[in-house]
């Protein structure tokens, strides 16, 4: 059905079926442009149920292998397991070379380098006290006594 409601020719039914075009308005079947008293029975028939909400999904294992930051912390956790066996199949003469080229390489010295944050003290920082110690004077020294220390 196609109801047509204009202000100068009023209400105009027309029967058109779904997938026609705009312009093909079909038979009419009524209005009231031309007899004011027409009366006009439309019949209307349901083509189906609208499905608004989808229904969730179940959880499969699967699904977490599309995700890269899975991907990837296997392939970690693989070579983490892995590496010990494939080193230990190695040939003397290769396993060797691969050693001596961990010794020469870029981060050869890394691990034996010390970090100057690795010693850092958050909570002294946070006091207000560092590893410097001053010496402060006090009413000890004038009166014989020994140096005080104070850390700051």
């Amino acid at each position: 059905m196609r109801v047509d409601v204009d202000a100068e020719q009023g209400i105009e039914v027309w029967r058109t079926y779904r997938g026609n075009e705009w312009g093909n308005q079909g038979e009419r079947m009524g209005g009231s442009g031309d007899r004011k008293e027409e009366e006009v029975r439309i019949e209307v028939k349901t083509q189906g149920e609208k499905g608004y909400y989808e229904g969730r999904g179940g959880f499969s294992p699967l699904t977490l292998l599309k995700n890269p930051m899975i991907l990837i912390a296997i392939f970690g956790m693989g070579m983490m397991v892995g590496m010990p066996y494939l080193l230990d199949s190695m040939d003397p003469e290769t396993r060797k070379e691969f050693e001596e080229s961990q010794k020469s390489g870029p981060l050869a010295g890394v691990s034996a380098a010390t970090n100057p944050m690795q010693n850092f003290d958050m909570a002294a920082w946070m006091a207000g006290s560092g590893k410097s110690e001053k010496t402060v004077s006090t009413g000890a020294e004038e009166r014989g006594g020994g140096k005080a220390r104070r850390r700051g």
